[in-house]
């Protein structure tokens, strides 16, 4: 099992969808797509509120911006899932990883939410399409995901809950 913990922040953009924002990859980055980076929150509280000013000041599109902790745990397999996330668990979405390592680009999804975008198929769709809804169950959550693994077999698709606390 993975673990993800740390600090984003969420923009909401004025088209409805919203964005999660982590630490950069490279040293040169301040921060970048949560998801394009790999799942890497920043560390320090203190850094991501910096960061969240300095690269949104003065941006157009922008109707709000939240800070947030953020915390994943994420199953190795469909079996490691069942055992922690059977019971309870109510926040849990679906990872899409690149079978390639080189790859840092980790796609989350949840339920496909009435007049969302329907990017995935007829039971889910992409985070950010869906105003971050997670799963709030199990059993949906894993079906969901092996119909996931079907359509994109040259994938990795694993099972995360992910909890996202808002930060005043």
């Amino acid at each position: 099992m993975d673990k993800v913990e740390g600090y984003v922040f969420i923009v909401n953009l004025v088209d409805g969808i919203k964005v999660i924002y982590g630490e950069g990859i490279s040293k040169s980055d301040g921060c970048e797509d949560f998801q394009a980076n790999g799942l890497s929150p920043y560390l320090s509280i203190e850094f991501a509120r910096q960061e969240k000013k300095d690269f949104f000041q003065g941006k157009k599109g922008i109707e709000r911006i939240s800070l947030v902790r953020v915390k994943m745990r994420i199953a190795n397999n469909f079996d490691e899932a069942q055992k922690i996330f059977r019971f309870g668990n109510p926040n849990l979405v679906g990872v899409i990883e690149p079978e390639k390592d080189y790859f840092f680009s980790k796609i989350l999804f949840g339920p496909y939410v009435m007049g969302g975008d329907l990017s995935l198929n007829g039971d889910a769709s992409y985070l950010y399409h869906n105003n971050l809804k997670t799963f709030n169950n199990f059993f949906f959550a894993k079906a969901i995901a092996r119909e996931v693994r079907r359509e994109k077999p040259d994938k990795r698709i694993r099972i995360a809950e992910f909890i996202l606390e808002e930060i005043f």
